[in-house]
């Protein structure tokens, strides 16, 4: 097996133009916050969904608890 085998393989993931400078240019004259730049808009959005979730079902077994008609346990 001849080492060069891989060779175009390798040159493919490693000879890339470097876009590092142009994306940071780009990130840093956005207006937008640091929490809503990139994937974090993403990540961000997630969470609130996330978040309004979790305090509406606790909300809802809230009330259930104080109305009396949430199922306890063993029953």
């Amino acid at each position: 097996m001849r080492p060069t085998a891989a060779r175009p393989f390798i040159n493919a993931l490693v000879n890339r133009p470097n876009l590092v400078r142009d994306k940071q240019i780009a990130l840093q004259n956005d207006p937008a916050p640091t929490y809503l730049k990139g994937r974090g808009k993403y990540y961000y959005r997630g969470f609130l969904v996330m978040l309004a979730c979790s305090l509406g079902w606790s909300q809802f077994t809230l009330i259930q608890y104080v109305r009396g008609k949430a199922k306890k346990h063993g029953e």
